[in-house]
């Protein structure tokens, strides 16, 4: 969340998404939860797989693969 944003509502919640994922009219967004998503980057998850960084998970004291 980013509270103050220009695209931010006052809890801080992107006014640009809420509006696109009520366009779609799904019946739930979820993103995992946990010790996971705290270390998680979105953007890790994206492009070529064999491209794709591997990180440490710091929960786990684990390689998080990349696959």
């Amino acid at each position: 969340m980013n509270r103050g944003a220009p695209q931010s509502d006052e809890c801080g919640f992107r006014k640009d998404v809420i509006d696109i994922v009520r366009e779609l009219d799904v019946p739930i967004v979820r993103y995992p939860g946990g010790n996971f998503v705290s270390g998680y980057n979105w953007e890790d998850g994206i492009g070529p797989v064999d491209k794709r960084p591997t990180r440490m998970d710091l929960a786990w004291m684990t390689l998080e693969p990349t696959v």
